[in-house]
């Protein structure tokens, strides 16, 4: 090629590498974010379950005050189960999200990672294009 004609082949390649870079990057950024709201979507769950936890619990002092049974041996036994199923239940929730928000972030670094290799990639395509070029 005689003349700069090769610079406009380089220049396409330069400006898809840099749209593929931010379109994977805005990928990243979407993950990261669906992460956190999974965790504050699992930690709002879990306290909403130990806050029924503790209305149950409230509920069943009630009923056996209502009843005129003292809270000694099996009645304080089963508000004590009450309580520990609902910590349990808030503990799986937790759990659930931090894996969902640890799926969102692994995603994430997928993403990061890919950005670089089309980065360099594209880099290379347009090394070899201006390359061609002065040949």
């Amino acid at each position: 090629m005689g003349g700069a004609e090769f610079l406009i082949p380089a220049g396409l390649g330069a400006l898809q590498t840099v749209q593929r870079v931010a379109e994977i990057r805005r990928e990243a950024a979407r993950s990261e974010q669906q992460a956190g709201l999974a965790q504050a979507a699992a930690a709002a769950e879990a306290e909403q379950a130990r806050r029924e936890a503790r209305r149950a619990a409230g509920r069943g002092r009630a009923r056996i005050g209502a009843a005129g049974i003292t809270v000694e041996g099996a009645p304080v036994e089963v508000l004590a189960e009450l309580a520990a199923e609902g910590e349990r239940d808030a503990r799986a929730i937790e759990a659930e999200g931090a894996a969902t928000a640890a799926g969102h972030r692994f995603r994430a670094r997928q993403a990061q990672g890919r950005a670089g290799q089309e980065l360099l990639s594209g880099t290379r395509d347009v090394a070899d294009a201006l390359g061609r070029g002065l040949r």
